[in-house]
């Protein structure tokens, strides 16, 4: 008996090696289609990045708090985010208007699987565009930039789960083309609901009950606390992990039910 369970474990280290593999190079190619996107449609993202300097400015002019050292932290999650979440419904009508969706589901990797690896591949390159964003404002505007090593895995929390709403959109768009309509209503309720740009404590009570569920939420108070010398309390950490793991596994969950419904009614192919 034992001997066979050791004959076992270098197939199964074989498997799960083979298994990340898998995974990586997906990653590395969704990455690659991007950035080549990325150089084809240029001017769609610098006049998206003036959009939101524009957008930076208004606030800073009615805000005063955007323009305090860690006023630059909850607005630089909200263009990860809304960065996420916009491109996921545009994403997947593309693959359906260029006719390649069939194709990545006769596929050997599983249609979930696929979106979650595009959820990857969005976030990075969404990090990075908001980077570079956040680093032109701050030289336009002169702001403080005030900065703590505990905002890393923070912000990494924050940004994570928006993988749950970003696999629902892309799954959601497989039934109705049109979803990409509710995004901009999405991504700016996030702005306005998670303090990114208005304290929460000066929203109205049914807006303060649904900032309270959101993990960007906690995660922008938490990074503005850390950046404010203020300290973090290890609970509140706790609970926004615990708050955005619950996130990505419910958009998980609820991808895999649209699609499973999408693939028995037919994928809508209307744009």
């Amino acid at each position: 008996m034992t001997e066979t369970v050791v004959a076992m474990r270098p197939g199964n280290h074989v498997q799960v090696s083979h298994s990340r593999l898998s995974w990586l190079r997906l990653i590395a190619g969704e990455l690659r289609r991007y950035l080549i996107e990325c150089r084809a449609y240029w001017p769609s993202f610098v006049s998206q990045t003036a959009v939101m300097i524009v957008m930076f400015a208004v606030f800073v002019w009615m805000s005063p708090a955007t323009s305090r050292p860690s006023g630059w932290y909850g607005y630089f999650l909200w263009i990860v985010a809304s960065g996420v979440i916009s491109e996921a419904p545009i994403a997947t009508n593309s693959e359906k208007q260029r006719g390649t969706l069939e194709q990545l589901m006769v596929r050997p990797h599983s249609l979930p699987r696929l979106m979650m690896v595009k959820s990857v591949s969005w976030v990075t390159i969404n990090l990075v565009l908001a980077i570079l964003t956040m680093g032109i404002i701050v030289v336009l505007f002169r702001l403080p930039l005030g900065f703590s090593w505990e905002i890393l895995p923070i912000a990494l929390v924050g940004i994570a789960s928006t993988f749950g709403f970003a696999l629902l959109l892309s799954a959601l768009t497989l039934l109705w083309s049109k979803v990409s309509g509710l995004v901009s209503v999405l991504t700016f309720l996030l702005l306005l609901c998670t303090g990114a740009v208005v304290p929460v404590t000066d929203l109205p009570g049914p807006l303060q009950w649904l900032a309270a569920g959101l993990p960007l939420t906690a995660s922008i108070g938490l990074g503005k606390a850390a950046i404010a010398g203020l300290g973090i309390v290890p609970a509140e950490v706790f609970w926004l992990l615990i708050n955005a793991i619950i996130y990505i596994v419910l958009g998980w969950l609820c991808c895999r039910l649209v699609i499973r419904v999408a693939l028995r009614r037919g994928i809508t192919m209307h744009y």
